[in-house]
């Protein structure tokens, strides 16, 4: 019982937050939204791959299995943007608030409460 949350309060994360609460939002922010572009970029080419690429000739099993690979990862991103957007909004929020602290626990809330689906 208590012994997880006092491994959460010993974190790295949780002294970062406490000592540096505004660049570590700054951070956690610019971390959210550098991941968008890298997993966007990621899933427009697995998406022009299934779209434009034609399979190639004769009978390969691997072609087909690559391309549902990738219809797979397409199907599995389409939550994510969801998710990202509430993410950055709330980094976006912690950054705003009016004092180191406010920003602090800002920030351990985030880390505490962390979107299951988005860890899929």
């Amino acid at each position: 019982g208590g012994g997880a949350s006092m491994e959460r309060d010993d974190s790295p994360m949780v002294e970062m937050f406490t000592l540096f609460p505004h660049e570590s939002a700054a951070v956690m922010q610019r971390g959210i939204e550098f991941g968008i572009v890298c997993s966007s970029l990621l899933v427009l080419h697995c998406l022009v791959l299934v779209l434009w690429v034609p399979p190639s000739e004769g009978d390969d099993c691997w072609d087909g299995a690559l391309r549902g690979l990738c219809v797979v990862r397409i199907l599995l991103a389409a939550p994510r943007p969801y998710f990202w957007v509430r993410t950055r909004r709330l980094f976006v929020q912690a950054r705003s608030q009016p004092t180191p602290q406010m920003v602090t626990r800002r920030l351990l809330d985030i880390y505490a409460h962390p979107f299951g689906l988005e860890r899929c």
